[in-house]
């Protein structure tokens, strides 16, 4: 009787503890993909781009990417920039001039696609987040935002949720 309390009892501590003590990997991740990343320039007056605003919602520092594809499933990773804001002016400032970040806690950045010559790029964006922490299941929440100027005035601004606005 004492041997089955015994393994009954190792069993139990096993399935509490188990995905704890014997987690595969060395972090956390994640990753979304993200449609409709639009970028659009005949001349300053007349462009389209793409923003992806992302908010890191954890206590710990994450190593982020964010790889654009075209129609054709072409790489324009190199047209992105990452910008935070700034309190001493009204520029913004750029954290990164590739497509591959550090966002603090609790922090916010810019992942702004923009090309000024003459494109017309309609695709998607891949976002991925790591941590260091293997406790983190969801680290960001984000949304899009796509800006059109036209020499006319009739300037277009729309932003739409990434997951519903959920974290990912």
């Amino acid at each position: 009787m004492k041997k089955i309390t015994g393994l009954i009892v190792a069993l139990l501590l096993v399935a509490a503890v188990g995905p704890f003590a014997f987690a595969a990997g060395e972090g956390a991740s994640g990753r979304i993909i993200v449609p409709m990343v639009s970028v659009f320039y005949r001349s300053d007056q007349r462009c389209l781009f793409s923003t992806i605003a992302l908010s890191n919602i954890t206590n710990e520092e994450l190593n982020c990417t964010v790889n654009y594809y075209d129609d054709n499933g072409d790489d324009y990773s190199s047209i992105i920039n990452i910008y935070k804001g700034s309190n001493s002016s009204s520029e913004s400032e750029i954290v990164s001039e590739s497509n591959s970040f550090n966002m603090p806690a609790h922090s916010t950045r810019s992942v702004v696609f923009i090309q000024k010559k003459s494109v017309h790029i309609h695709g998607y964006a891949i976002v991925e987040w790591e941590s260091s922490n293997k406790m983190i299941e969801k680290a960001l929440v984000g949304g899009l935002r796509r800006y059109s100027i036209f020499s006319s005035g009739n300037n277009a601004d729309t932003f739409s949720f990434i997951n519903g606005g959920r974290p990912f």
